[in-house]
């Protein structure tokens, strides 16, 4: 992502955010985020907080960007399979909302454990809202494609999200597009 005039950067398989000056292409600054948690997407919240998601955390994880202490953010436990684990994937915001993209895998197998989907959260509250009141508990946007792979985009003039499905063998994928105030997929 690129946000504030610096470049960051996240490796799931160093377990790091990095922040890279993209005048220089200098790495200023790398943070350890936790052994084995695979951050995937790093949300600035403003220039000394940062929101990371990790695909072996229940949890957004906090970072602070001065002193580099990550803590836990927000929870989404509540969107998990039997693992406990969601594997959020992507972050995009709109109108005090944060929007996660979630592939809830089964993590022994590998393979869909649940229907992909994207958690809404009220970014105010922290708390995770529901996307389907006529089912009991808290419900994500189910998505119709398979598991999000990748960045999300929001439109804000049209109250859209696009999700890249990538797809798998024998599936060719696409962008889903979600409506972002029925909270609902309108499918590939």
């Amino acid at each position: 992502r690129f946000s504030l005039g610096r470049l960051f950067l996240v490796s799931p398989d160093t377990d790091e955010v990095m922040v890279v000056d993209p005048a220089a292409w200098t790495l200023e600054q790398s943070y350890a985020i936790g052994k084995g948690l695979q951050p995937i997407d790093v949300l600035l919240l403003d220039p000394h907080t940062a929101l990371v998601a990790c695909r072996a955390s229940s949890q957004l994880l906090r970072l602070n960007l001065i002193n580099g202490a990550v803590t836990p953010g927000i929870d989404l436990s509540v969107y998990a399979d039997s693992d406990g684990v969601p594997e959020a994937e992507a972050l995009a915001t709109l109108n005090g909302r944060l929007f996660v993209s979630m592939q809830r895998l089964d993590s022994k197998s590998g393979f869909p454990a649940l229907p992909p989907a994207v958690g809404v959260i009220d970014f105010a509250k922290g708390i995770p809202v529901d996307a389907d009141a006529q089912s009991p508990g808290v419900q994500p946007i189910i998505l119709q494609g398979t598991a999000p792979n990748g960045k999300m985009q929001v439109v804000p003039s049209i109250q859209r999200l696009f999700v890249k499905s990538t797809g798998v063998w024998m599936d060719f994928g696409g962008l889903e597009m979600v409506d972002l105030m029925s909270l609902q997929s309108q499918g590939l």
